[in-house]
């Protein structure tokens, strides 16, 4: 039986919550906790009602007790194999892990997440609840502690629900204000979401404040250089501002230090009248705080109750599922998404310019000293992109990996030329504290100005990267700014005028797929496949690599569009050879941009296009880059984890640059890397290449992962990558691209000689 979709309000649901616990607070008088083996009916609706209003791709849930005992179900109960991991999920709940749960994929597709219940960090799960998720199409699956933050209040109250009487009776008597708590909790939430950026923290930090009854609260995430301050309708008094400027510092070490709530009076042992404290922390992923809620409260009013506290705490972990998308995880800066929306919020007069600011030869680094040198220059430059090198009100967003942008408003060319220079200088300092001056390092850095709408930022931000490529042709440790009267800017952002030709060059198919040759080098019986590449039909050079139609296309958000014309001419075509295909095992590799792997859209269509075909999935291949990857590494394990489950594999592309965070290899589900070709071009004749090389095979190999040699152009490459033990190989020295039409004949020609001669040999 699959669950129905519920579409009660929430504030009925939690409204529907709050009245059950005040009939059991009733009960408790009337001598009625008598223990029990299966959850009230009623009790266990109520709470699946709320689980699927926060959770809509919930289609079953079942209860188990700290027995691993089914006490409650709704929809189809799930399979003994997933029954059989409660007992390991609540062993788990006694030890030093906190949050214990699993998410296992079902022989059909779909998921189930085994959540344990803990009613606090010192006692063992009160039990476990088993959810079967199956997402709408062109959905992804939330993670685990996406899931687990969003059903917090719900499963906080289900594991004292079910917890032993001893227990549940000490905490009936605040049940039923948690159960409104709730309601509140519910409607902040999805009010907050209607809004972007900091605009949603601060909406949600004002709300709290109201309804706590504050005179002052504030949010600090000192990693994501967050600081944000509500005080009461009512109006703030300077002698709070004062108090919380005082206990910033202290309260944020306690906290950092502790990880736990804590209350204070300030007015403790003082003559003068104070402010009662409640801070709670607010986590990482990992568990371990990034910051801070604090609230004051003027000392003569009540104390913070127990109530209080847990809504302060759940709170927080809303607070933390929003930073997790709004903040960059490697350098703690803005994504690319989450300026464009801080942005957004200005009001439409707002001017000022935008820097692109771009690492020079990072790459470089990478070979010579390593990966993790890399990662640490990165953080490090991230860390100069702060006051007092950028005003206070200035935005700071990594783009890529060794690219990052900062927003300056109401600033003028010279503000920002002189805010560049500033970074260069300290840029160059690193060289000695963080690589110990065996590398220089040093910033390109290009400047566009802006003023007024969203669409002259969006340009802005591309102008502003032109002029960074132009410091890069002029030397390197260059600042430029973009004029319409530089003829070299003028060639880089012509572009800009390829858009319509782009389009037309879309709807009337004037694209050709090209499919180049993937061949096994130390196992001759391993499948070969091919890489699909576009080419443009141009009358006067032929076929060619559009690359000015695919830089419009990044530019102008239509890099999903050009993916979705890819995929669907590919299967169709490939379509019509099915039987040659699926007979010789030969699998073909198509290349998704960063843009698509966050478009639902893509996906949904890219999986009917799958369906459509009829050929199996594990002989499609899909082809994402490393910077693609990590720069939305959320919705990367998403999408692969989706198409993965239809049967579809995976290939990292461009291993080993760009982004240069090798530890983002084990979350990311791929089977194949494809080394870059700038270690393949110059093997024979630099030792860093061959090291890189070396080093990248040894990892893929502990991971059981694939690799594959891009640039293989001669015989002599294709020896070498066998003695290092590259699995696979492409390039011109395997074959040249052939049209995937003539690819696709040739296939089905071999597999009806094929068959022919097994006819006449019968």
């Amino acid at each position: 039986m699959v669950m129905r979709r519920i579409t009660i309000p929430a504030q009925r649901l939690a409204a529907s919550a709050a009245r059950h616990y005040r009939s059991r607070a009733s009960d408790r008088t009337e001598g009625l906790m008598a223990p029990r083996t299966k959850l009230d009916n009623h009790v266990f609706e109520t709470h699946a009602e709320l689980v699927a209003r926060l959770l809509p791709c919930a289609r079953a849930i079942a209860l188990f007790d700290s027995k691993a005992r089914l006490v409650g179900n709704r929809g189809e109960r799930p399979p003994e194999d997933i029954e059989s991991r409660v007992p390991s999920v609540l062993r788990e709940g006694t030890g030093s892990r906190p949050d214990p749960g699993l998410l296992v994929e079902l022989p059909d597709g779909r998921h189930a997440a085994l959540l344990a219940l803990g009613t606090d960090s010192t006692t063992p799960p009160a039990g476990v609840c088993v959810i079967t998720l199956a997402p709408p199409r062109g959905e992804p699956l939330p993670p685990l502690d996406t899931i687990r933050t969003r059903l917090a209040p719900v499963l906080q109250l289900l594991a004292r629900e079910i917890a032993p009487p001893s227990a549940s009776e000490k905490r009936l008597a605040t049940l039923a204000e948690r159960a409104d708590e709730l309601t509140w909790l519910l409607d902040a939430s999805s009010r907050g979401q209607e809004r972007d950026g900091e605009e949603s923290l601060a909406g949600l930090l004002g709300a709290a404040v109201e309804h706590l009854g504050c005179d002052l609260g504030a949010l600090f995430v000192p990693e994501k250089r967050l600081r944000i301050t509500r005080g009461s309708s009512r109006g703030t008094s300077p002698a709070a501002e004062a108090e919380l400027q005082r206990l910033q510092a202290p309260v944020l070490q306690w906290i950092t230090r502790h990880n736990r709530p804590m209350t204070a009076d300030t007015s403790a042992g003082q003559t003068r009248s104070g402010f009662r404290v409640l801070a709670v922390p607010i986590p990482r992923p990992s568990g371990s705080p990034a910051g801070t809620i604090i609230f004051l409260r003027a000392s003569e009013r009540r104390a913070f109750a127990q109530k209080e506290r847990f809504i302060v705490k759940h709170l927080a972990q809303q607070i933390a599922a929003r930073l997790e998308t709004r903040f960059d995880a490697a350098t703690g800066l803005l994504t690319r998404a989450a300026m464009q929306a801080q942005v957004r919020e200005w009001t439409s007069g707002a001017y000022g310019c935008v820097l692109h600011v771009n690492i020079d030869r990072l790459h470089v680094i990478n070979q010579t000293l390593g990966f993790e040198a890399g990662d640490e220059l990165i953080r490090h430059v991230a860390q100069l992109l702060e006051p007092p090198r950028l005003p206070p009100d200035s935005l700071a967003a990594r783009l890529s990996g060794d690219a990052f942008a900062i927003v300056l408003r109401y600033a003028d060319t010279e503000a920002a030329t002189r805010c560049a220079e500033s970074l260069q200088q300290a840029a160059t300092e690193l060289a000695q504290t963080v690589l110990g001056g065996r590398a220089p390092v040093s910033l390109s850095c290009g400047i566009a100005e802006f003023d007024g709408a969203e669409a002259e930022f969006a340009r802005a931000l591309a102008l502003a990267e032109v002029a960074c490529k132009a410091a890069k042709d002029r030397g390197r440790a260059r600042v430029e700014v973009y004029y319409d009267t530089d003829r070299s800017m003028i060639r880089r952002s012509a572009d800009s005028g390829t858009l319509i030709r782009l389009r037309n060059v879309l709807a009337q198919n004037q694209l050709e797929l090209y499919a180049q040759k993937i061949i096994p080098l130390r196992n001759r019986s391993e499948r070969t496949g091919y890489e699909l590449l576009l080419r443009a039909l141009d009358e006067e050079h032929g076929n060619r690599a559009p690359g000015e139609l695919l830089a419009a296309a990044q530019r102008y958000q239509m890099e999903s569009t050009v993916d979705l014309w890819v995929v669907e001419h590919a299967l169709a075509a490939a379509a019509r050879h099915r039987a040659a295909l699926h007979a010789s095992d030969v699998h073909l590799s198509l290349n998704i941009s960063a843009q698509a792997l966050t478009d639902e859209t893509f996906l949904e269509r890219t999986k009917e296009c799958i369906a459509e075909s009829g050929i199996a999935p594990g002989l499609i291949m899909f082809e994402i880059t490393e910077t693609a990857a990590v720069s939305s590494f959320a919705k990367a394990q998403a999408f692969v984890g989706e198409l993965r489950a239809m049967g579809c594999r995976f290939a990292l592309d461009d291993f080993g640059t760009g982004v240069n965070s090798l530890k983002y290899l084990k979350g990311l589900p791929v089977d194949r890397v494809k080394i870059d070709g700038s270690f393949i071009s110059d093997l024979l004749s630099n030792a860093h290449s061959v090291a890189t090389v070396r080093a990248i095979v040894s990892l893929a190999r502990e991971l059981h992962i694939e690799t594959v040699a891009e640039y293989a152009e001669s015989e002599a490459i294709l020896r070498r990558l066998r003695e290092l033990g590259v699995d696979f190989a492409q390039g011109f020295g395997v074959e040249t691209p052939r049209p995937l039409g003539e690819v696709l004949d040739a296939l089905s020609a071999a597999q009806s000689a094929s068959a022919l001669r097994l006819s006449l040999e019968l």
